[in-house]
């Protein structure tokens, strides 16, 4: 058995990636015309241009663990070194480059088995973000999911509207949740579309809460059924539901099976209005408060809308979190999210001011008309609205996401 003692990983990998682009740096300025643009490394160099593109992104990317996307395969690395040659550049150069390109294979092999793992592994060590790189990993996922659970959506949303109500210590909160272009990929799959539970910040259940139909014209929840659907705002004909209850406080909205493919894809959205919700001040060791949104289906764009009356709070800075639900494995009662399931994310909150015109997104029809219908129906003054959002293309499921903020010691304005 080897003693040979392997470094950290970012270490060994910096160490190794900076002895490249060194070896790599001697060949181009050994040359006879200096080079720094694709172009001129591909006419000097006579190699395709793809290659150059590669070599001169390999060389000048500021941050060194992602010029790694850059490198050119072994196989392509030895074209550069061969080119470089014929143009006179010393062998032991040559040969110096060649030692670091094997040195750079054994390091994906000790660390990660396979390059594909190991630029995985670079994403999560870089001081900087590679934005495309994430995004590709995440459609990626969306599509593997898609094919395993045989469903997928266009758009996911959630719309949280939260005023004050009776109760001084306690505001109600309107929530509004939907799929645009939900269809599935294959027969007899029923679709959880809306899974609810209420619970304190140690995670105990508040399922007893008071909930009603935003739209009471559509006969609230009778029988066990769901009809919280707003039907202005679903496809036709309209989606069938049923309401499935759970232990743990757990209610969940299943649609019931339809057709595959685009010619049966819905839009569905659904409402509620739960009374005496939110604490409006710090009590009994409450000082945050958030809501999570559970996302279980595979969709391109996730968009959550938080409208937060001005006389609610007074100021606030919501914060963006997201949390991995794999420990929803463990069972029901499911635990509540720890610092271990918080998962990073490059989006954050965005402030869109109070101006209700400014809710407009492509990917939602209807979507200003969508809120201030809600708000006509629940009698809140839309303009007296702080809204806030996040948006994500592509968003990781199993996982909870939503938007928390501290509370105010005091009720605000003396409530």
């Amino acid at each position: 058995m080897s003693t040979t003692k392997v470094l950290p990983f970012e270490v060994h990998t910096r160490q190794t990636i900076s002895r490249l682009r060194t070896a790599f740096g001697a060949i181009l300025s050994a040359l006879p015309k200096p080079m720094q643009r694709p172009h001129e490394v591909q006419k000097q160099l006579g190699v395709d241009a793809k290659l150059g593109w590669e070599i001169a992104n390999f060389m000048q990317q500021e941050d060194l663990l992602l010029s790694v996307k850059y490198l050119p395969s072994p196989r392509r690395a030895e074209r550069f070194l061969q080119a470089a040659e014929s143009q006179g550049v010393a062998t032991q150069l040559i040969d110096q480059a060649r030692s670091a390109i094997r040195a750079f294979d054994e390091l994906i092999s000790i660390h990660a088995g396979d390059r594909a793992s190991f630029e995985m592994m670079l994403l999560g060590c870089s001081s900087e973000v590679d934005r495309d790189a994430v995004l590709a990993h995440r459609k990626a996922a969306f599509q593997a999911n898609s094919f395993i659970w045989g469903a997928q959506a266009q758009t996911q949303f959630g719309i949280y509207i939260m005023r004050p109500g009776d109760d001084p210590s306690w505001g109600d909160i309107a929530a509004v949740r939907g799929f645009i272009g939900l269809r599935r990929l294959r027969p007899n799959v029923p679709w959880v579309i809306s899974r609810l539970r209420a619970t304190d910040e140690q995670g105990q259940d508040l399922s007893g809460i008071e909930r009603y139909p935003i739209d009471p014209g559509s006969g609230g929840f009778n029988g066990g059924v769901a009809d919280s659907l707003m039907r202005e705002f679903c496809s036709k004909p309209l989606p069938e539901i049923r309401r499935v209850t759970h232990s743990a406080g757990f209610v969940e909205e299943v649609l019931v099976e339809i057709d595959v493919g685009s010619t049966a894809a819905i839009d569905c959205v659904t409402g509620d209005d739960a009374r005496r919700v939110v604490p409006r001040h710090q009590m009994e060791g409450e000082t945050v408060w958030g809501g999570l949104r559970m996302l279980r289906t595979p969709v391109r764009w996730l968009v959550l809308d938080q409208l937060v009356h001005e006389d609610l709070f007074g100021p606030i800075e919501p914060r963006l979190i997201l949390f991995s639900d794999l420990s929803l494995c463990r069972g029901f009662p499911a635990p509540a999210p720890s610092e271990s399931d918080r998962l990073e994310t490059t989006e954050t909150v965005q402030y869109l001011g109070k101006d209700p015109t400014v809710v407009y997104t492509p990917e939602i029809p209807r979507y200003a008309e969508l809120i201030e219908y809600t708000c006509a129906k629940i009698g809140c003054d839309v303009r007296k609205l702080d809204i806030y959002r996040v948006k994500i293309e592509y968003p990781v499921i199993p996982t909870s996401i939503g938007m928390e903020h501290d509370l105010p010691e005091q009720p605000y304005g003396g409530a």
